[in-house]
């Protein structure tokens, strides 16, 4: 639950505030909301229905230091997720205690477009094509960006020229420790997962023997892939680059895998429907092959795989 307050303060105190209890982050939440009633001069008007609908004990105490840093804030102090306030002059949002950014009468139609968009802009600004992931780290300094340009005199159209296409989808990897089932004291295994739009795939990074090696998870199983990094930085280096060389292969192994997880699960699948599923796999490999097709993921294996787990179905 993404929670905050939309408050009027004068001379820096709380005159009315309403309480975000969820679904106050910006994009397609009370955050846009907020924007567009400022734009359109309804912004007092959409207080007095959030108000309305705050329990009084959520805002009895309130304050400014609950949603931005004040004078008096100490080191420690923790605040809610967004803070939207409103002055005689100006609309400032707050992001967990920090400006983000402060809107005026005149810019307040650019900066719902942006906001509208604002999934392009993170595209444009923090999405690394290199390490295929977000640097969320920059966030504020990209609205610092937009703040100065709108403030030179910027229209959204000029803009929009820094965005990527709207169809384009960015790809994924999560370089997390999600430790995997085979992990075990001095041998550590963690997951690391891609994504792009409905396509994935699961990789596994194992240090054995001092050296880190990298496996692909498959429906049956998982095979290797890469070996002999002397870390896990550059194991994971080595699968970037991978899914950078060869997304298309990897785009299409997501495929094929999604299409044995419904053979597999399916209870009713024969030894006939394999023989469609083949022609289904040739006429694919022909036309998109899909990454370890010529290795351990070949079209023999995977039809011999679920007969096999027809069989002991069977059985």
């Amino acid at each position: 639950m993404t929670r905050g307050y939309f408050v009027l303060e004068q001379a820096g105190a709380v005159v009315k505030a309403a309480y975000l209890s969820g679904d106050a982050y910006l994009q397609y939440g009370h955050g846009q909301e907020i924007i567009e009633a400022y734009a359109k001069g309804n912004e007092m008007k959409l207080l007095e229905e959030l108000h309305k609908r705050t329990d009084i004990r959520e805002i009895a105490h309130i304050r400014p230091g609950w949603y931005r840093k004040t004078a008096y804030a100490g080191k420690d102090d923790s605040f809610e997720e967004y803070g939207y306030v409103l002055t005689d002059s100006s609309l400032s949002i707050y992001n967990y205690g920090k400006l983000l950014f402060r809107t005026n009468k005149e810019h307040a139609k650019i900066w719902l477009e942006v906001i509208n968009s604002l999934d392009r802009f993170e595209l444009a600004y923090l999405y690394s094509e290199d390490k295929l992931c977000y640097h969320w780290n920059q966030y504020r300094s990209m609205f610092r960006d937009i703040t100065s340009k709108i403030n030179d005199g910027k229209s959204f159209m000029d803009l929009e020229q820094l965005l990527k296409d709207k169809n384009y989808i960015p790809s994924l990897l999560k370089d997390d420790h999600l430790i995997d089932v085979f992990s075990m004291p001095g041998r550590p295994a963690y997951q690391k997962w891609w994504n792009k739009g409905d396509a994935s795939a699961t990789f596994i990074v194992i240090r054995e023997y001092g050296k880190w090696k990298v496996f692909l998870q498959l429906p049956f199983c998982r095979i290797p892939i890469l070996s002999a990094y002397n870390s896990e930085k550059k194991a994971v280096e080595a699968i970037r680059q991978l899914l950078i060389s060869k997304e298309p292969e990897m785009e299409s192994f997501s495929e094929v895998v999604q299409l044995i997880e419904k053979y597999k699960t399916n209870p009713v699948i024969q030894e006939k429907d394999l023989m469609g599923l083949r022609k289904l796999l040739e006429n694919k490999e022909q036309q998109s092959p899909w990454f370890a097709h010529e290795i351990r993921f070949t079209i023999d294996w995977i039809i011999e795989e679920l007969l096999q787990r027809m069989r002991r179905r069977i059985a």
